[in-house]
């Protein structure tokens, strides 16, 4: 695993795996890709909020974790776990890959409040600045 993941169980062709996966997502073919955007504006929509933006953009990064951040304040921050499972590539081929647990994955709510110096208030400008860095350094638009 010290090549990382998402990648072929047992060290074979983790390239190949990877490669594939990462095409996937790089052409629009990830489920979140095509689903996300048309919820968030059924949200604005129904006038559940004011008014929607979905940008996606991708990272050359392994996931560790999942992060989202709510109206700049607040944090909700989960950590993937890896496990082994079947992945079926667009081949058809069906392999056993190391992959990252997303779906049910314990998310913990972390809030900015008055105080700077507050765990909430730094954890949340942390993870904001660090989303920041690599939503303008490392991301591109697809």
């Amino acid at each position: 695993m010290s090549e990382g993941h998402p990648g072929e169980a047992g060290g074979r062709s983790f390239e190949r795996v990877a490669g594939e996966l990462r095409e996937r997502m790089a052409s629009g073919r990830y489920p979140l890709n095509s689903l996300l955007p048309p919820q968030c504006e059924d949200l604005e929509a129904a006038k559940l909020v004011p008014s929607v933006e979905v940008r996606i953009r991708h990272t050359p990064l392994t996931p560790t974790f999942k992060l989202y951040v709510i109206n700049g304040v607040e944090v909700l921050h989960g950590p993937y776990q890896v496990v082994e499972r079947e992945l079926a590539l667009d081949s058809g081929e069906q392999v056993r890959a190391l992959d990252v647990l997303g779906l049910g994955a314990t998310l913990t709510h972390h809030v900015q409040d008055g105080d700077p110096d507050s765990a909430g208030s730094v954890f949340v400008s942390t993870m904001r600045n660090w989303y920041d860095s690599v939503w303008n350094m490392l991301s591109e638009a697809r």
